[in-house]
């Protein structure tokens, strides 16, 4: 399973520790994927950490990537 979709599957379980540490890992293998940014800025926001989660939100936003919040973020 890739970083990315273990990332997501600790999102579901709510280990946002674990779900950054897997999208550290797999931006670090493809640091192009949009989505692996915005994931890992829902976890940054739901555990307070405004400033990296912006950071995650603006790399989003530089790839071209129109939706820079995800439903996630929304509820």
């Amino acid at each position: 399973m890739s970083f990315g979709w273990r990332g997501r599957s600790h999102a579901e379980m709510v280990d946002h520790k674990s779900e950054i540490a897997d999208f550290n890992m797999a931006i670090q293998t493809k640091d192009d994927v949009s989505e692996y940014y915005r994931y890992r800025g829902d976890s940054y926001r739901e555990m307070g950490y405004t400033v990296e989660s912006q950071s995650d939100y603006a790399k989003v936003k530089t790839l071209g990537d129109k939706k820079i919040i995800s439903p996630k973020s929304l509820i």
